[in-house]
C-alpha cells in the first residue's frame, strides 16, 4: 500500500509504524514542496524563498531587494539574460547567475 501524507499525518504514522514488526507492507511518502532554483521555476506559479546562496555582499543585496527566506514570490516572465520576478508589491529583474544561487520552494 502506498499513499501521500502531510508532515503531521506521517509524524503519527512513523510513530504507529515503528511498534509493528518488519515488513508491515506499508510505504510512507511525505508529501513535502517542490525545491528548484528561481530560473527553473515555471511562470506564474508561486514559491517561497528556501535559501540564498552566495557571499554575504549577494545576500545583503537581495535582502534590499526583497528578496529573503521565508519571503513569496512569483516569476513573472522570463528573458533571455535573466527573469522578472514579483515580490510583494513589486517587481525585480534577476540575471541568470543571480537567480541560480536563490532556492525555492513551490507546493505542488
Amino acid at each position: 500500500m502506498v499513499g501521500i501524507l502531510n508532515f503531521d499525518s506521517y509524524v503519527f504514522l512513523s510513530r504507529f509504524l515503528s511498534r509493528r514488526p518488519e515488513g508491515s507492507g506499508f510505504t510512507v511518502m511525505v508529501d513535502s514542496p517542490t525545491r528548484l532554483t528561481l530560473p527553473d521555476l515555471p511562470v506564474g506559479r508561486p514559491a517561497l524563498v528556501s535559501a540564498i546562496g552566495g557571499d554575504p555582499r549577494f545576500v545583503r543585496r537581495c535582502y534590499s531587494l526583497g528578496l529573503h527566506v521565508g519571503s513569496q514570490l512569483t516569476v513573472t516572465k522570463h528573458r533571455r539574460g535573466g527573469l522578472v520576478v514579483a515580490v510583494g508589491t513589486g517587481r525585480v529583474a534577476l540575471d541568470r547567475d543571480m537567480a541560480a544561487r536563490i532556492e525555492v520552494e513551490a507546493p505542488h
